[in-house]
């Protein structure tokens, strides 16, 4: 065997395929498809789930509603609360409150009383 080739046997292609077998292992945990790129995308999947669990919730109370307001089963009290909401219109035997007075309302009862008025 000469000198050379045997070097080469000994040396060089046992750290080549080192070096190769390290690479391999690095691109396969940091790598486009590695795993830390499936740990975020099961991340990524949970808060999906979540989100379309929630809009799904929604769209089931909004067909709900929508199915409520139908001609076929008409809430006729529903229907009355929604068009009131929407028109900002009230009977004569009802009171409305704007948001502004109600916080204006509440504001005035979260202050401290006075100390003008003395017990007896």
């Amino acid at each position: 065997m000469s000198f050379l080739r045997k070097i080469f046997l000994d040396a060089f292609l046992p750290a080549i395929l080192l070096i190769g077998i390290v690479y391999n292992g690095l691109v396969a945990v940091n790598g486009p498809q590695g795993l830390r790129v499936l740990k975020q995308l099961k991340a990524e999947k949970v808060e999906r789930l979540a989100l379309l669990q929630a809009e799904r919730a929604r769209t089931e109370s909004l067909t709900h509603r929508a199915e409520m307001l139908s001609l076929r089963s008409m809430n006729h009290d529903l229907l009355d609360e929604t068009a009131r909401r929407v028109l900002g219109v009230a009977q004569p035997n009802e009171f409305v409150i704007t948001e502004q007075e109600l916080e204006r309302y509440l504001r005035g009862f979260s202050t401290p009383k006075s100390s003008a008025y003395k017990s007896p």
